[in-house]
């Protein structure tokens, strides 16, 4: 999404920290990595707000969210994560502009696509920095111009979209926890306003994944002091196995060791704060194509066929034991707004305005995996 993502060196500590995890010998990793369960655990991220941004007539615009649909659709995706910011909705206070996610409605529902939809963004006549990074000038007002923007949105496609993800890495952006709080809890209310039986997500944490857990865990002990009842159903963080190196998990297995280990320390994290039984989503979990942004694994530094690989063997992996998790890859195509690795993690490349270009073997390899998602005997 439009918040960039960071990779960071884990301090020693850290580092020894995660490798005291138990993990699966390498030999049994073959065993312990199988087809996914469901079908429906597997979703796709789309590139929505970002290609929004860009200066095309809204003709093209209209036809790459077709197009990214019916790649899905190709694919055998029934799941997609999407965001048309604040800003794009209403640029001025007062004056909306519905096209770009009436046109995402329609394409989910004709290709039987069911949508999490991502809450997000400040809009700039709003923000208190002027971006969409800020926190609402107004966000002391219960009944402020953000909760007025969520009850509209949920309002318009509550029929159509029962998941809402309230904002995009918060841990990165400019919002302090203590407004984070305030802007979670109002969308939550707003959202269980309009649609009583929606399900809510807390943002999803980017970054390293300990930086995630560590700001999820501030989170909820802020709320538990304030006493206020969590506000959002389901916790919602994001993976990135090809930072295995950094924390230590170099060599052969290194990708599927770290991801178990991800694992482990969201279950850990969880049973701290006693939400074991509370459903986790990984909303952003890819591998990059460019061997020089892949991990130092033999298997997973050989470039596109890495990429393919990683769908077979990790992406499912996050899934295989958790019958309440949804994993979304992302992207469908590349990020440009983030640069660096997301450049080429995309499953169908694309250059820097948006336009969808060629797939690459991952794209084949999730297909082949969601039309077959059981085990053979």
């Amino acid at each position: 999404m439009k918040a960039r993502r960071k990779s960071w060196i884990l301090s020693s500590a850290v580092v020894m920290a995660i490798m005291a995890v138990k993990l699966a010998p390498a030999e049994d990793a073959e065993k312990s990595v199988n087809p996914i369960p469901d079908a429906e655990q597997l979703g796709v991220m789309l590139k929505v707000d970002n290609m929004l941004d860009k200066k095309a007539p809204w003709e093209h615009k209209a036809r790459n969210i077709e197009r990214q649909f019916e790649l899905l659709a190709n694919a055998h995706v029934r799941w997609a994560r999407v965001m048309v910011g604040w800003e794009q909705l209403e640029p001025k206070r007062g004056a909306w502009h519905w096209e770009a996610a009436d046109k995402v409605i329609a394409c989910a529902k004709q290709h039987h696509v069911q949508l999490l939809w991502i809450i997000g963004s400040t809009a700039p006549w709003d923000s208190t920095n002027g971006e969409w990074d800020g926190a609402p000038k107004d966000l002391a007002d219960s009944g402020g111009c953000f909760p007025q923007y969520v009850r509209k949105l949920v309002a318009r496609y509550k029929d159509e979209v029962h998941y809402w993800e309230i904002r995009n890495e918060p841990n990165l952006d400019k919002l302090k926890i203590e407004q984070y709080v305030t802007y979670l809890e109002q969308g939550y209310h707003a959202v269980k306003q309009e649609a009583p039986q929606a399900h809510v997500l807390c943002g999803g944490m980017g970054g390293r994944l300990q930086d995630g857990l560590g700001y999820f865990n501030k989170l909820v002990v802020l709320l538990e002091k304030r006493n206020i009842q969590l506000p959002f159903e389901i916790a919602n963080f994001h993976v990135y196995p090809y930072q295995a190196p950094e924390a230590g998990y170099k060599g052969t297995d290194g990708v599927l060791r770290y991801t178990q280990a991800c694992d482990q320390m969201i279950a850990n994290t969880m049973q701290q704060r006693g939400l074991e039984t509370m459903p986790v989503w990984i909303t952003e979990i890819d591998y990059p194509a460019a061997a020089k942004h892949q991990a130092e694994d033999p298997e997973y530094h050989r470039g596109e066929s890495s990429q393919a690989l990683f769908i077979k063997k990790i992406f499912p992996e996050l899934a295989r034991q958790h019958p309440n998790r949804k994993l979304f890859y992302a992207s469908l195509i590349d990020d440009y707004d983030c640069g660096g690795e997301f450049n080429s993690t995309g499953l169908v490349q694309s250059d820097k305005e948006y336009h969808i270009l060629q797939p690459r073997p991952a794209y084949a390899a999730l297909k082949e995996l969601l039309a077959h998602p059981h085990p053979t005997p």
